[in-house]
Parts: C-alpha cells; structure tokens; sequence
C-alpha cells in the first residue's frame, strides 16, 4: 500500500515537472516570434508588476524609503519603461 501511494506522489511530481518544462518551451517559442517592440511592452509590463509587488511589499514592512523610491521610479517613467 505504501509503495502505491510513492509511486502516485512520484507520478505527480514528474507529471508537473513535465507539464512545466512544456510551458516554458512554448513560451520560448512565441517570445521567438514576437517584433522587437512587442517584446518590449512585455518586458515592461513585467518589470511594472514586480515594482508593485515591491511597493506592496515595502507598505506592508513599513518600509518608507523603500517605497518612495519605487513610487518615484514608477512616476518618472524610469528607462525601463519606456524601453
């Protein structure tokens, strides 16, 4: 019964890796197709989420200078948002 069950857990466990690296490869196929200019807009989003996660982050650590450098990063546009 045991060694049923770690196969299960096994099987799950490869099945999720699996399925992991197969997203990554498509992914890696579109950004391969993907204009210049449109791979920038992703790159900023992305960069944009993470400020705002940070920012989050710094509020809920009560972290003041941290968060007015990120405030400040975001309102001014920084070169990683404008590509």
């Amino acid at each position: 019964m045991r060694y049923e069950a770690e196969v299960k857990i096994e099987n799950r466990f490869l099945t999720e890796r699996t399925r992991i690296k197969i997203y990554r490869e498509v992914a890696i196929s579109i950004v391969k197709e993907l204009p210049i200019d449109k791979l920038k807009q992703l790159f900023n989003l992305k960069v944009v989420c993470g400020f705002k996660r940070d920012l989050e982050e710094a509020y809920r650590d009560n972290d003041r200078q941290k968060a007015t450098q990120i405030q400040r990063l975001i309102k001014d546009n920084s070169s990683l948002f404008t590509g």
